[in-house]
């Protein structure tokens, strides 16, 4: 459930506050997510504040730099310890909820939407990026060229990976110049709060994410 929109059709609010509500799997599934709001700050205790009951669930964010996880773990009474301190918008995440009693874990996002020039940062190729968008919106990834697209600097050899939740694995895409992007996934609708992987052509040189995007 979206409380602020899920396209650009809608309205969200006066002053820009929204929520976002997203699950994740039981039984210690995975799911791939993203802050899609600003909050008071970008704190992962401020991000997720997680009931005691999900004591033992874990983050994993992907380091651009040195091409691996970090992560951090939830305790209940303590909140959120270990490498991940931060969760900003246009970063992806996996999270891992455990001792659930055999539950979902529903989580809510609360925040101001971003504005303004936002850019995302995105690793040459052939190193990945845990991305996602900065702007709110459900759309097809798309490409700079297309209406109503999450416009991505898409180039020919772009790959992407999106996150099956239900069968735990990986579904790939890659982007043909002229043609748009094929593979497990043809032309691949990014959700709101969804994190998803990059890795740019060799020799990319649309490294840079940029949306313009305001309220009013």
């Amino acid at each position: 459930m979206v409380g602020l929109a899920t396209s650009f059709a809608q309205v969200y609010s006066v002053n820009a506050v929204g929520y976002v509500n997203v699950t994740v799997p039981a039984n210690g599934g995975l799911a791939l997510l993203a802050n899609p709001l600003n909050g008071t700050n970008n704190s992962v205790d401020t991000v997720l504040p997680l009931p005691e009951s999900a004591d033992g669930s874990t983050i994993f964010k992907f380091d651009v730099n040195s091409q691996s996880y970090q992560s951090s773990g939830f305790i209940a009474g303590l909140g959120w310890l270990g490498d991940v301190t931060e969760l900003k918008p246009g970063e992806g995440f996996f999270i891992q909820a455990l001792n659930t009693a055999g539950n979902t874990l529903s989580i809510t996002f609360v925040g101001d939407v971003p504005q303004g020039s936002l850019v995302n940062n995105l690793a040459a190729g052939p190193r990945l990026t845990l991305a996602a968008s900065m702007v709110p919106q459900t759309a097809p990834l798309g490409d700079e060229a297309t209406p109503g697209s999450l416009l991505f600097p898409a180039e020919d050899g772009d790959t992407v990976f999106t996150w099956d939740a239900v069968a735990q694995t990986y579904l790939a895409s890659g982007y043909i110049e002229g043609v748009g992007w094929l593979g497990d996934v043809n032309d691949p609708v990014i959700s709101v709060a969804t994190g998803f992987f990059v890795q740019k052509t060799v020799g990319s040189v649309k490294n840079s994410w940029v949306r313009n995007f305001s309220v009013n």
